[in-house]
């Protein structure tokens, strides 16, 4: 060692360079590193055969801070950082839990909005074409939620379909298809209860607990995938519902972390990428992806073929299915935004 150089500010030179974080980076790296310590001192401090694990602290809370720094530097430097999975997803639980629960005022609402894409399959007599050759295409759907004391209010928007054949294209609009699929038009539905994943059992907030939980509840759906794909798929479930409450979402990140399979990636600003990639039993391969912005909301929950889709057209990485996720809010009139 150099003086007073330690060995990690070299590994910070030579990744980083030197680099002027913002406030926001700071703020970003502070938040992981704070995360991390609580972490290390959940683990450090856990007994083990009746003494605790004290002795083991120091050596690993330094290299804590040093990973910390680094990761200061890749977020200022718009890097990104693959991470354990179980580590990282820890980490996010940390955040999750101590977040701030959405509250409406006292006559007022709780607002969700999502944007819901998903792959669509017609046989192409249906839009005139003369084959029954399938016709595939990608269909988006806004759907705006206010929750009150008084019930709930769902607006559902249908927008333009995007295809990946121009002659299918021009072939739906001539049909009139356009109309039976009602692009554009906004449909409002109110209801006293919206039937809700939270309801269908008491879902145990421990990590373990909850892990046994969803791969039961994985269990009881059946299909054709990889248990460990039909448990992230029911995290999702959980994780989009609006009102979940932190102590779930914490237990559901974590949970997933036991899972033990898929990757991690933190980007800028703190937000963090979950992939994970499998085959179903026809052999076609799919990546499932949730994306968590730097306070651990799901924001994105997406489901990509790997490696397309010849006979309709599909291209390799094409999202099938993608749900993106405004964080829940509290708006004071119903049906605004």
């Amino acid at each position: 060692m150099r003086g007073d150089i330690h060995p990690v500010d070299d590994l910070l030179r030579t990744v980083a360079g030197d680099p002027t974080a913002t406030s926001d980076d700071v703020l970003a790296g502070r938040r992981m590193l704070m995360a991390a310590m609580r972490a290390e001192e959940q683990r450090s401090t856990a007994p083990l055969r009746g003494v605790l694990q004290t002795g083991a602290r120091p050596r690993r809370l330094m290299a804590l801070v040093g990973a910390a720094a680094l990761v200061v530097a890749l977020v200022a430097t718009g890097t990104v950082l693959n991470l354990d999975s179980a580590d990282a997803l820890d980490e996010l639980a940390l955040v999750a839990e101590s977040a701030e629960v959405p509250a409406p005022a006292e006559g007022g609402y709780l607002y969700s909005r999502t944007v819901e894409t998903s792959l669509w399959v017609l046989e192409g007599v249906e839009i005139g074409l003369p084959t029954n050759a399938p016709v595939a295409y990608l269909l988006p759907t806004v759907r705006e939620r206010w929750q009150g004391s008084d019930g709930v209010r769902e607006d559902v928007t249908t927008t333009r379909p995007r295809f990946f054949d121009a002659t299918h294209e021009a072939a739906y609009y001539a049909s009139g298809m356009a109309q039976r699929d009602r692009i554009g038009e906004t449909v409002q539905g109110s209801f006293g209860e919206s039937p809700s994943l939270l309801d269908e059992r008491a879902w145990p907030t421990d990590p373990d607990a909850l892990l046994v939980a969803l791969q039961s509840t994985a269990s009881n759906q059946g299909g054709d995938v990889p248990a460990s794909a039909a448990v992230v798929d029911t995290a999702g479930d959980l994780l989009r519902e609006p009102e979940i409450d932190p102590a779930l979402r914490a237990g559901v990140i974590a949970a997933m972390g036991d899972l033990g399979v898929g990757e991690v990636q933190r980007g800028r600003n703190g937000n963090v990428t979950y992939r994970l990639d499998y085959t179903d039993d026809l052999g076609v391969g799919y990546r499932h992806q949730f994306d968590f912005d730097a306070t651990a909301n799901l924001i994105r929950d997406s489901l990509a073929l790997l490696d397309g889709d010849a006979e309709l057209g599909i291209p390799a990485g094409t999202r099938i299915s993608d749900i993106q996720i405004h964080p829940v809010r509290s708006v004071t009139t119903l049906g605004t935004s």
